[in-house]
């Protein structure tokens, strides 16, 4: 039985925010392991705070989304702020669920090994979240924001973040956890690109539309790049259509589907997978 694509999608996402939230609760908090992002800094918080704080990670981590969505929605508008909000509420409950009923338990006293089962179990709950169509409220949202709008790859801001969390980690847990969580963050961006097929590949996508103007309209403010409209003549029909071409990062074809079906339900969208791009960057 073929599953429908909300159904496959929810299922996606609980499933990504259960394995995403054990990494964390399981594996990265006992160990102090700050892999990057919202429960990297709110590990490293909890550390500032003290140990009675261990308990509220997942309240610590909702806050801090709530920040990051309140900066997304004034400098980056409001087309993914559902999702990010839906996404940050699920995560944080599970994660302070699963913390409060696991506050004790260490699994090894390993760290590097608690590093690499957490930043995989991590890595490959987000990049389920990504393929589900729905996105995160913390800094890859921000990253992902700037990198629009600068028009800087996208890895290279990720980069930025990842490294000022680590640099502000190892003052306050240490050198030694700050080279693990480096360890850690490695491995989760490798399993995320693993799970979505490159979260950065790309992929062209060709738009069939009555109302291929108001799509482009729409799609012009969350691509951020050029697109292109091609009139042609649907023969079969005997009536005038256009055609829209659209370069796209492969996370983004969920987003994009539905901005499309919101303008024209009945739309055809065809999206090939491009492994090469060859482009230059920008100054």
């Amino acid at each position: 039985m073929k599953l429908s694509p909300k159904l496959h999608a929810s299922i996606n996402l609980l499933g990504g925010c259960l394995a995403t939230a054990t990494g964390i609760s399981l594996f990265l908090r006992p160990a102090n392991i700050f892999s990057g992002g919202i429960p990297g800094i709110a590990i490293i918080l909890i550390n500032i705070l003290g140990q009675d704080f261990h308990k509220y990670l997942g309240i610590i981590m909702f806050v801090l989304q709530v920040i990051c969505l309140i900066i997304q929605l004034i400098f980056g508008g409001r087309s993914r702020l559902v999702k990010g909000v839906i996404t940050a509420f699920i995560m944080s409950s599970l994660v302070q669920t699963i913390t409060w009923f696991t506050l004790e338990v260490k699994i090894s006293e390993n760290g590097l090994l608690m590093a690499i089962a957490g930043s995989v179990l991590v890595g490959a709950g987000v990049g389920l979240v990504l393929n589900s169509g729905f996105n995160f409220a913390g800094t890859v949202g921000i990253a992902d924001m700037i990198s629009q709008k600068l028009r800087m790859p996208p890895g290279k801001v990720v980069l930025l973040f990842e490294s000022g969390i680590l640099v502000f980690g190892t003052f306050v847990i240490g050198l030694e956890n700050a080279l693990i969580s480096a360890v850690g963050i490695f491995l989760m961006g490798r399993t995320i690109n693993y799970i979505t097929f490159g979260r950065f590949h790309y992929r062209q996508l060709t738009i069939v539309s009555g109302q291929a103007d108001q799509i482009a309209k729409v799609l012009q403010n969350e691509v951020k790049r050029d697109i292109s409209l091609i009139r042609s003549e649907n023969v079969t029909e005997n009536r005038n259509q256009a055609v829209l071409m659209v370069l796209i990062r492969h996370d983004r074809l969920g987003i994009i589907q539905d901005l499309v079906q919101s303008q024209d339900p009945g739309a055809l969208i065809v999206a090939s997978n491009i492994d090469n791009l060859i482009e230059a960057e920008p100054d």
